[in-house]
């Protein structure tokens, strides 16, 4: 287990630095010469056992990438075809974008198959299957809408962490509340390997493409980074974090991880880099996006920070003057904008300081995560499936009176949404039972 490290954090939280400039005059800003406020762990000035470990290792996986390439005899490849959905928020980076999903300006229902009653998960999409999660059952469907298998999860299992495929491998990742994390064969739904651990799993299991490690959370805040092979799972390191954990950490050169305290940023040998705390807890997915992760709050803000030294570079408050029940609901991040979602409303801000593009509010809908293709954000709410435009629309200034292109309206509560290329992956909460669409 990583043991606690002693990280300096003088910011009293959000919103509250000096040294805040004003980027738009609607008191929300860019952290002009922001502290840094992550110093660098106790690693800095000496090595440890664990360190020299975990180089080794990596010399020597690297000798053996060199010698044959990322496929072994446990038969994983950790190349990922582009037009998949491999976890709830589409990638280990959290994006929830899709650049090569490119909806048509209609949608048409191209099949539908019963799923029971749906969970809050969207569908998780491979090159061969869509695999859908309902509240006492996990399916497995082919690309044509074909129902492969059903593994029934019991009545009173509480499933924590959204099912997460791994790249190359044909196994999906589910844990639950009782501390059982399973690999599902994708082509049959058995279980082809399972560990239980003392705590429940509290958040979402994440399994990145870059390298054979599969991430989860427990209960108290406790992270475990498992080596995946041919003979089963194996712990590389535990961490614990300042805070409990309740949602899936962004995985790629660095380990981010939103937690009730603040953000923790860790090496790939679970050592910490840096760590910022903040005055309300996290309540998105940390989402990389290029040099920033990117983090919502339950006080309605969303912080960006620099990925590598912890400093703080803009922040923006998503929702003034909150209703009660209102919240962020998801973040997507593209190239040049960031779109987010609250209860009520959709906004758009540019990645590089936060300064909001446009706006919509809606207050009749109930607005889920955002997810960017290629010329759309396309938003789930309780009564459709929205498209917006990514630029907002003709308006003035940030007001955008009407930036939906298109909207897909089921019979039911649309909940769960997912693009692969031209097709749209949504599960609908129906009166006569639930449904997962493929629209196209």
């Amino acid at each position: 287990m990583s043991e606690r490290i002693d990280l300096t954090a003088d910011s009293p939280g959000e919103g509250t630095d000096g040294a805040d400039e004003d980027i738009d005059g609607d008191g929300d800003s860019r952290d002009a010469g922001s502290r840094d406020v992550a110093s660098r762990d106790a690693s800095d000035r000496f090595v440890t056992r664990r360190q020299v470990l975990s180089v080794l290792g990596s010399a020597i996986a690297a000798g053996v990438a060199g010698c044959g390439g990322r496929s072994g005899s446990d038969g994983f490849d950790g190349s990922r075809p582009p037009e998949t959905w491999p976890s709830a928020a589409k990638d280990a980076h959290n994006s929830r974008y899709a650049p090569d999903g490119s909806p048509p300006d209609r949608r048409k229902i191209a099949w539908r198959a019963p799923i029971d009653s749906v969970d809050r998960f969207p569908p998780i999409v491979t090159e061969t299957g869509v695999f859908v999660l309902s509240r006492d059952t996990f399916r497995g469907f082919d690309r044509d809408g074909t129902e492969r298998w059903s593994l029934s999860l019991g009545d009173d299992e509480f499933v924590g962490g959204a099912p997460t495929a791994i790249p190359g491998w044909d196994r999906i990742a589910l844990g639950n509340g009782a501390g059982r994390l399973r690999l599902i064969d994708a082509e049959t739904g058995r279980v082809a390997a399972e560990r239980t651990y003392a705590e429940g799993i509290d958040a979402a299991v994440v399994a990145p493409a870059r390298d054979r490690e599969l991430y989860v959370t427990t209960e108290r805040g406790r992270i475990h980074a498992l080596g995946l092979g041919s003979d089963g799972l194996t712990t590389r390191w535990t961490h614990d974090a300042f805070g409990g954990v309740d949602h899936a950490p962004a995985v790629g050169e660095r380990i981010v991880v939103g937690t009730t305290a603040g953000v923790e940023c860790l090496d790939h040998g679970g050592y910490g880099r840096w760590r910022r705390d903040l005055s309300d807890p996290v309540v998105t997915r940390p989402t990389l996006a290029g040099d920033l992760v990117l983090v919502g709050t339950r006080g309605h803000v969303l912080h960006a920070f620099d990925v590598e030294t912890g400093e703080r570079l803009w922040h923006r408050t998503i929702i003034k003057n909150a209703h009660a029940g209102e919240s962020i609901e998801g973040v997507a991040a593209t190239p040049d904008s960031i779109y987010v979602t609250d209860s009520r409303a959709v906004h758009a801000l540019t990645r590089h300081d936060g300064r909001r593009r446009w706006r919509h509010h809606d207050w009749e809908r109930s607005f889920g995560p955002p997810v960017a293709v290629d010329g759309a954000v396309l938003v789930a709410d309780g009564d459709g499936l929205s498209a917006f435009d990514p630029d907002g629309g003709p308006g003035f200034g940030s007001l955008r009176p009407d930036p939906v292109r298109w909207r897909f309206v089921p019979e039911g509560s649309p909940r769960g949404l997912a693009v692969v290329g031209d097709r749209t992956y949504l599960t609908v909460a129906r009166a006569d039972g639930d449904v997962l669409l493929e629209l196209r």
